[in-house]
């Protein structure tokens, strides 16, 4: 059944600097009952404290993943390839493979302040 069927809506909120601003705006068109499902990359979790300060979300309405997104749900060799297609696309060609993606993505993490190093899956 879609999901606009049951009453339920998606909103993308464009990057966490947006996501204040997009998530008042889906409050607005969807009154009901609004649930954040989101990563801790940048101030996330900062502002969902703010809102629920606020009276805008509650604890129950909340789930932060511990990972990034794209960490959660995609492999190394998953993300490469998902970059590499969409270069292709537009006559570009990856150089990066998986492994260097890795290690890129830990030194950003380690500048980001989240020092804890991504392990590899096995």
């Amino acid at each position: 059944m879609p999901l606009n069927d049951m009453g339920v809506s998606i909103q993308r909120l464009f990057g966490v600097g947006n996501m204040r601003r997009d998530m008042l705006r889906a409050m607005k068109t969807f009154p009901r009952f609004l649930v954040l499902v989101a990563d801790r990359e940048g101030d996330m979790a900062r502002e969902v404290e703010g809102l629920k300060r606020e009276g805008v979300l509650t604890d129950e309405a909340i789930y932060l993943w511990d990972t990034s997104f794209e960490e959660a749900n995609f492999s190394d060799e998953e993300l490469v390839a998902m970059i590499a297609a969409i270069g292709a696309d537009r006559g570009a060609t990856l150089t990066l493979d998986a492994q260097k993606l890795h290690a890129l993505y830990n030194a950003h993490r380690s500048r980001a302040g989240d020092l804890r190093p991504r392990s590899r899956p096995a």
